[in-house]
């Protein structure tokens, strides 16, 4: 039976939300799972009320980057039923976490992360080395469904080893 694992369908349904995302220069999906069941999604883009992303005015002038989106990963934490604030959460993001994200999941209001997944690796790595350094297991999860957990080696660099 080709069945897919409970992982690759949260990681299908965060590609999926990532389609919603109103911002131009990329599109991310976020989802929260409590033993089993989502509870919360998010993706990327202009806050609530205000104007969708046109390419031309997102990024003001000397900045990097977009100034205006709301990330994916915050988007999600902020629709957490409070039931759920403290209980065990894992969250599957199409890409790794930027570092005010690793923040927020890491010392937000909404608490108690115990994983991370994500599809497609951030430029920067720091996010990624925060969660694990705040014991939260980190996973790459490939294209095809592979899952390698990431670590930090003696040397500071990140590492992965396949775990199914």
């Amino acid at each position: 039976m080709n069945r897919i694992t409970r992982e690759q369908a949260f990681m299908l349904t965060a590609e999926v939300w990532a389609r919603r995302s109103t911002c131009m220069r990329r599109n991310i999906g976020a989802v929260i799972v409590v033993n089993n069941h989502i509870i919360a999604v998010g993706y990327n883009g202009a806050a609530p009320g205000e104007p969708h992303c046109d390419g031309l005015t997102c990024i003001p002038p000397g900045m990097l980057g977009c100034s205006r989106t709301l990330h994916a990963e915050t988007n999600a934490i902020d629709r957490v039923p409070s039931d759920h604030i403290i209980t065990p959460k894992i969250m599957f993001c199409t890409e790794s976490p930027c570092i005010a994200c690793a923040a927020k999941i890491m010392d937000g209001p909404v608490r108690n992360f115990t994983a991370f997944y994500y599809l497609n690796e951030y430029r920067v790595d720091t996010g990624i080395k925060n969660l694990i350094m705040h014991k939260i297991n980190v996973y790459r999860m490939t294209p095809s469904g592979f899952i390698c957990r990431k670590s930090i080696d003696k040397c500071g660099n990140l590492t992965e080893e396949l775990v199914s």
